[in-house]
C-alpha cells in the first residue's frame, strides 16, 4: 500500500486534523475521507501527489523562514479550494479529473513560485476562494464561482528590513477574500494577478491584471504601477524620480497615448476625454517598466461596460533624452544603445 503523500505534505493536511503544512504523508491503510481513498486508490493521482509534495519542499526551502510562512498561507487557502471545488460525488471520474487538473496547475505554480527580478527575490503568494451557486458556473468547475489572487511578496527579514516590510504589508492582502455580496455582481473565475516586470536597486515595477466572467460576457483590465525603493520603505513614483522637468517629456509621451485611446475609442473620443487622458499620463497613473522600455496606459471612463484600454511603448533609448540618468540600475554596460 502506498504512503501517500497524496494530498500528503500538501492536500491531506487540511483533511487530516491536526496535521500542519509541513506534515510528510499519509498513510493510504488509514485514508477516512471520500477524497483521500480516491487518491490512494488512483496511481495517476498519487504520482501527481509526490511530485505535487516534492515540489512544495524545494520551494519551501529556496525561501527564509518568513516565505515560508507566506507559501504555507498559500498552500492552505489552495487546500480548502480543492476539498471545495473537487468534492467526491457519486461521478468519481469527474472528481479525479478535477484533481487531476488542479495537481498539474499547482506543481507548475510552486515550480515559478519564488524567482528574483533585480535585487529582489520574490514570492507568487495566493489565494483561492470558491462558493456553491446555483446561478452562475466557472468554466472550469461547475456549480461554482472561484476567486484567485496572486501578489508577489518580497523575501526577507521582515523585522530588519523596512522594505520588505512594508511592501508585503502596505501592498500585499489586506482584507478577506469574500464573495461579491451584491448577487446582480454574481461573476464566475474572478482573477486578480499582479506580477513584477522590473526591479532595481531603485524601482520596483508591477503589471495588475483582473480578469472576470459574468455569464457569456469575459471583462478584464490591466494596470501598472511604479514603486520608488527608500531604506523607509516603497513609495509610489512621482514623475520627477524618472524625468527630467525642463525636458517636458510629456510633449512627447502624451500624445502618443491619447491617439491609442482615439483609435480605441472612435468617433465617441471627445476632447474631454483627450484632456483626462493627458492628465493621467503627466501624473504617470498607470505606468509599466520592463527591461527595453516603459509602457504608459490609460482606460478611458466612457461610461460603457468594456471601456477601451489604450497604451503605447517607448524604448530607454528613445526615452534617453528626458531621463534623470541614463542607463540605470539594472540597464548597465550598454545594454541598451
Amino acid at each position: 500500500m502506498k504512503s501517500a503523500a497524496v494530498l500528503g505534505a500538501v492536500i491531506v493536511i487540511g483533511f487530516v486534523q491536526g496535521s500542519s503544512v509541513n506534515a510528510a504523508s499519509f498513510s493510504c491503510a488509514k485514508a477516512s475521507t471520500a477524497q483521500e481513498k480516491l487518491i490512494c486508490a488512483t496511481p495517476e493521482l498519487s504520482k501527481l501527489d509526490d511530485r505535487l509534495a516534492a515540489q512544495f519542499r524545494i520551494t519551501l526551502s529556496n525561501v527564509s523562514a518568513d516565505g515560508k510562512k507566506g507559501l504555507r498561507t498559500s498552500q492552505q487557502s489552495w487546500l480548502s479550494f480543492v476539498r471545495t471545488v473537487c468534492a467526491v460525488n457519486d461521478r468519481g471520474t469527474e472528481t479525479a479529473d478535477c484533481l487531476k487538473t488542479v495537481y498539474e496547475q499547482r506543481i507548475a505554480f510552486l515550480a515559478h513560485a519564488v524567482f528574483r527580478n533585480g535585487h529582489y527575490r520574490f514570492i507568487q503568494i495566493d489565494r483561492y476562494l470558491a462558493v456553491k451557486d446555483s446561478e452562475v458556473s466557472s468554466r472550469f468547475f461547475p456549480g461554482y464561482a472561484t476567486w484567485h489572487q496572486i501578489f508577489p511578496e518580497m523575501d526577507g527579514n521582515r523585522i530588519r528590513d523596512p522594505l520588505t516590510r512594508q511592501w508585503n504589508a502596505e501592498r500585499g492582502f489586506k482584507n478577506k477574500l469574500e464573495a461579491d455580496p451584491d448577487p446582480v455582481r454574481s461573476c464566475t473565475d474572478n482573477e486578480d494577478l499582479a506580477e513584477v516586470t522590473f526591479a532595481s536597486a531603485h524601482f520596483i515595477s508591477v503589471r495588475m491584471r483582473w480578469v472576470q466572467t459574468c455569464g457569456a460576457v469575459t471583462e478584464g483590465r490591466l494596470s501598472g504601477a511604479v514603486f520608488v525603493a527608500t531604506p523607509q520603505g516603497p513609495r509610489k513614483l512621482v514623475p520627477e524620480d524618472l524625468f527630467k522637468p525642463e525636458t517636458r517629456w510629456f510633449d512627447v509621451v502624451a500624445p502618443a497615448v491619447i491617439e491609442s485611446c482615439r483609435s480605441a475609442t472612435g468617433e465617441n473620443f471627445s476632447q474631454e476625454f483627450a484632456d483626462e487622458t493627458d492628465a493621467a499620463v503627466r501624473a504617470l497613473h498607470s505606468l509599466i517598466m520592463t527591461d527595453d522600455g516603459i509602457e504608459i496606459s490609460h482606460t478611458v471612463d466612457n461610461g460603457s461596460l468594456h471601456p477601451p484600454y489604450c497604451s503605447a511603448q517607448f524604448s530607454w533609448h528613445q526615452l534617453r533624452p528626458y531621463l534623470v540618468r541614463y542607463p540605470f540600475d539594472r540597464i548597465y554596460n550598454d545594454r541598451v544603445q
